[in-house]
C-alpha cells in the first residue's frame, strides 16, 4: 500500500464522528467516504489504533452492506465486506473475503452479522484468501464458499485447506459465448446451478429474476474467470444490486477516476475480457461496484454516480462507458 501522509487531529476527530454515524439508523442514501478519507481509514485498518481513537468501522455502503476494514497485508490490503439478506426464508449475512484476524476484527465482523459470526464467507479469488482457516475456526458453524478453478496448479498461496470448503463450486462459465453459470450459495444439486445468457439473444433480467426465485435467495454466484481461472463475484439483488467483484472489475481514482480490471495482475486477460462483456449485459442489476481493491463504485438511480457526478449521463449510459473502459484497458495489454 503507498504512504499515507501524517493524519491531522481534526481529521482524526472527523473520522471520530464518522464511526459514531454508522452505529446509528441507516438511511436510503448513504455518503461514502471520500478518497482521502478511504486512505486514512486503510491507515486504521492496518493499525490497531491512531492517537487512541477507535478503528472508524463497520462503515455503511449501503443498507444491506458494510464495509468491514481491518485490510490484511497478507491480502495486499484487500477490502473485505458484509452483506445481509434473505436466503431459503432466513435472515443471513456473508462475509465477502478475508479480513485481517485479530480481536477488533472479530469483533467488528459479529457488531454487523451475530455473536455467532456470519452464515457464509465468499471467497472471490485465491489471493485474497489468507487467514480464511483462522475465521473458520473461530466461528465454525459459518460456511465457505469457493471455486475449485483456483485450486492444484492456481492454488499458489498452498493453503491446503481451501480444498475442504463447505461450499466448493466446480463448473465453467462459457464466457466467450457470453453465458455466465450461476449458483446458488447452496450449490449441492444441479437445480441450483443455472446458466445465464447474456448474448442479448434473450432477456438477462428475466433469467436473473428467475435465478433468485428458484435459488429462493437474494444472492446470486457467478463464475467470472479471467483474472484467476476459479474467480467468482456474488450479486446481491437488494437496495438496487450490488455487485461483489473480487479483483474483476473495480474503481480507481487515478487518472482522474476510472474503472480497472488490474491487467497488469491478470491470469488471462482475453478471458477476463469476455466476462466484462457480460458484466455489461448484467448492468441493470446493480447499483453499486464492491470490489477487493480500489474504491465501491455506487451509481445514483438519478443519473450519475457518487464518484463522477453528472446529471447529463444516463445510469446505464455510464455503466456501459465505465466497463468500456475496463475492457480497453486489459486490450491495450495483450
Amino acid at each position: 500500500m503507498s504512504a499515507i501522509r501524517a493524519t491531522s487531529q481534526a481529521e482524526l476527530q472527523h473520522l471520530s464522528k464518522i464511526r459514531a454515524a454508522s452505529q446509528t439508523e441507516v438511511k436510503a442514501e448513504v455518503k461514502l467516504l471520500t478518497p482521502h478519507e478511504v486512505e486514512v481509514s486503510k491507515a486504521f485498518a492496518l493499525n490497531t489504533k491512531i492517537n487512541g481513537i477507535p478503528l472508524p468501522f463497520p462503515r455503511a455502503l449501503t443498507q444491506n452492506v458494510w464495509m468491514v476494514g481491518h485490510h490484511s497485508e497478507k491480502t495486499f490490503g484487500a477490502a473485505p465486506y458484509i452483506v445481509k439478506g434473505r436466503h431459503h426464508g432466513k435472515d443471513i449475512s456473508v462475509l465477502v473475503d478475508v479480513p485481517k484476524f485479530s480481536q477488533s476484527a472479530i469483533q467488528t465482523v459479529q457488531s454487523v452479522s451475530s455473536p455467532d459470526g456470519p452464515d457464509y464467507m465468499f471467497l472471490t479469488h485465491v489471493d485474497d484468501t489468507a487467514q480464511q482457516l483462522q475465521w473458520k475456526e473461530r466461528f465454525p458453524n459459518m460456511k465457505r464458499v469457493f471455486h475449485a478453478g483456483d485450486l492444484g496448479e492456481h492454488n499458489w498461496t498452498g493453503d491446503e485447506s481451501l480444498e475442504d470448503v463447505e461450499i466448493l463450486l466446480k463448473g465453467v462459465s462459457d464466457v466467450e459465448n457470453e453465458k455466465l453459470l450461476a449458483f446458488s450459495l447452496d450449490s449441492t444439486a444441479t437445480d441450483t446451478i443455472r446458466t445465464i445468457d447474456c448474448s442479448g439473444n434473450s432477456d438477462v433480467d428475466d433469467q436473473v429474476l428467475n435465478a433468485y426465485r428458484s435459488m429462493d435467495s437474494d444472492f446470486v454466484i457467478f463464475h467470472t474467470p479471467g483474472h484467476s481461472p476459479g474467480s467468482i463475484s456474488l450479486l446481491h439483488r437488494l437496495n438496487g444490486g450490488t455487485l461483489f467483484t473480487g479483483d474483476t472489475y473495480t474503481y480507481t481514482t487515478r487518472d482522474g477516476g476510472r474503472m480497472s480490471g488490474f491487467p497488469q495482475y491478470g491470469h488471462d486477460l482475453p478471458l477476463q475480457i469476455w466476462t466484462l462483456e457480460c458484466f455489461k449485459r448484467l448492468s441493470s442489476q446493480y447499483e453499486c461496484v464492491a470490489s477487493g481493491h480500489g474504491h465501491p463504485r455506487r451509481y445514483r438511480t438519478t443519473g450519475g454516480s457518487n464518484d463522477t457526478p453528472n446529471d447529463h449521463v444516463s445510469v446505464e449510459d455510464l455503466k456501459y462507458k465505465d466497463t468500456e473502459d475496463a475492457i480497453s484497458e486489459l486490450q491495450s495489454y495483450n
